[in-house]
């Protein structure tokens, strides 16, 4: 099994126990949860080898509260259900790779066009954080120019 550990700033450290990844179950699908996720992953598809290449994804956390928050507002309000439910999303933290994953929410539920639509949107339109100065009314960033 291979371990990935982030120490400090930036240090990796890893570890191979006697038996790989590939050789415990060969069709294995890694979910990398790390920041940031534009170094991590092909650090870790590097480390796993070349059987992996194209089994290593990204995930932030962040992506699946808010997609997961969305559909509970969503479906609380059509069918009444106060239970909560996960929405997993991979990719990395840019609205173009972002991929809500509905085949693995949890628990399941039945689900309309209109909630498949609203959330894809949302997750696709928010980019990254605004920021904002005090003092300068609170304005987005990218508006300053």
């Amino acid at each position: 099994m291979y371990y990935l550990r982030a120490t400090g700033f930036g240090y990796i450290l890893y570890r191979e126990n006697k038996k790989g990844l590939g050789s415990c179950w060969p069709p294995a699908i890694v979910v990398v949860a790390a920041s940031p996720l534009n170094i991590v992953v092909p650090l870790a598809s590097h480390l796993l080898g070349p059987e992996f290449s194209n089994r290593v994804l990204g995930s932030t956390c962040h992506d699946t509260l808010r997609a997961s928050r969305l559909l509970n507002s969503l479906i609380g309000e059509r069918y009444q259900t106060h239970r909560l439910h996960v929405l997993p999303v991979i990719g990395g933290a840019t609205p173009t790779t972002r991929l809500p994953l509905f085949s693995q929410i949890y628990p399941q539920i039945c689900m309309t066009d209109v909630c498949f639509l609203v959330i894809i949107f949302h997750l696709k339109s928010e980019g990254s954080p605004k920021f904002s100065f005090e003092g300068r009314n609170n304005q987005d960033i990218s508006k300053q120019n």
